[in-house]
């Protein structure tokens, strides 16, 4: 604005689906460094043009940080913009399906759990859990008979998708990475152990095999702490580490050797004696074959 230069500029191409060459776009609002724009116009066709979607975009760089179908915008041929940006959430309504969509930062549900609860030291128990989207549309009908166990959170880069495959019957996307989960123990000492950092697949679920290093009670807990899309969340749970099994004493050890060799020289000697029986027999057998 103060002297004319053209910082960033954006747009799409629309090939074939509509007849300008680019997609018409419209600013519905600027908002925290950020300008969310959609595809419109003033006298749509009927069917209406494919591939309209709306647009998050960084207002410094003009870099597209995320995007999602959807015919919004503005009521008739005024340019009123139906979309509209208030506390960190942006609302607008979705011509192609008739429904208003609330787009913004959503709650999660972080889930943890070890097996077994009790092992002996220098055993290994196994750390699994699941982080979940908890968001108000996840507890739709549709979504919770699909998903029974609950909604995966997924990575940021596979958000615009993984939305519309949940809300706009679009086909799954393949290659779906979940978020990020920290795990650390707290050890019989207060002291915090960090166990590992791990991703959860596609399903939301992580796990992790670790052995304890000392006896005594642990808290186990899984923390994620949160992305461009979801709220952190954390969960906890608990394990027992009893001392390990005496090892056999030398004496012990050296008995049990001392049976074992005898055994073994009292089958050698029996299967000595069957061989040389078994050769007696048989030269008495030929002795009197030859007769």
């Amino acid at each position: 604005m103060q002297n004319g230069t053209l910082l960033w500029k954006y747009s799409r191409s629309c090939g074939l689906n509509a007849p300008w060459g680019n997609y018409p776009i419209f600013i519905a609002a600027i908002a925290d460094g950020k300008v969310y724009a959609f595809n419109n116009e003033h006298s749509p066709n009927a069917p209406y043009y494919k591939d309209y979607r709306v647009h998050c975009l960084d207002a410094f760089t003009g870099k597209l940080l995320w995007t999602i179908m959807g015919w919004a915008g503005q009521t008739g041929g005024r340019g009123l913009s139906t979309s509209v940006v208030a506390d960190g959430f942006l609302v607008y309504y979705n011509y192609y399906d008739n429904q208003i969509y609330c787009i913004g930062k959503g709650p999660s549900a972080t889930r943890v759990s070890a097996s077994p609860k009790v092992v002996a030291k220098g055993s290994s128990v196994l750390i699994e859990g699941r982080v979940t989207d908890i968001s108000p549309g996840t507890t739709s009908d549709s979504l919770a008979k699909r998903f029974p166990e609950g909604v995966p959170a997924v990575a940021d880069e596979c958000m615009g998708p993984w939305m519309e495959y949940l809300y706009m019957q679009k086909p799954a996307p393949k290659n779906i990475t979940g978020v990020d989960v920290t795990l650390q123990a707290i050890s019989p000492n207060g002291a915090i152990i960090d166990i590992a950092k791990v991703t959860c697949d596609g399903y939301g679920s992580f796990k992790y095999l670790w052995t304890p290093p000392d006896e005594g009670t642990y808290t186990i807990m899984a923390i994620f702490a949160g992305s461009n899309s979801y709220w952190p969340s954390y969960a906890q749970t608990h394990i027992g580490v009893t001392a390990a099994p005496p090892a056999p004493a030398a004496a012990e050890q050296a008995e049990f050797t001392q049976i074992l060799v005898t055994a073994l020289i009292v089958i050698a000697v029996v299967c000595l004696c069957l061989v040389a029986y078994d050769i007696h027999i048989n030269r008495k057998m030929l002795k009197q074959a030859a007769k």
